[in-house]
């Protein structure tokens, strides 16, 4: 749930049609890569904050979704 001046009310709001689920995945990057090679359409950039990266997608289904990856706190980069 977000609030309406939270940024992804409005993305949901431009691309999906309802509530979005968001499945974990253990490596994003890759899920990305064999989406794209079987033609799925990604919505938007991969984004990420301190705990996750993750991304929407299309589904066959004409419905929103996104995939998630924990991201691994490391001391070599602070931005995670």
């Amino acid at each position: 749930m977000f609030a309406p001046d939270d940024p992804y009310f409005q993305f949901v709001g431009r691309h999906g049609n309802g509530p979005v689920p968001l499945l974990e995945v253990e490596e994003l990057d890759a899920a990305h890569d064999e989406l794209v090679a079987a033609g799925v359409e990604i919505v938007g950039a991969i984004e990420h904050d301190s705990a996750w990266k993750w991304l929407h997608l299309r589904a066959p289904d004409g419905n929103l979704y996104a995939l998630g990856e924990r991201r691994r706190a490391s001391t070599a980069d602070p931005g995670l």
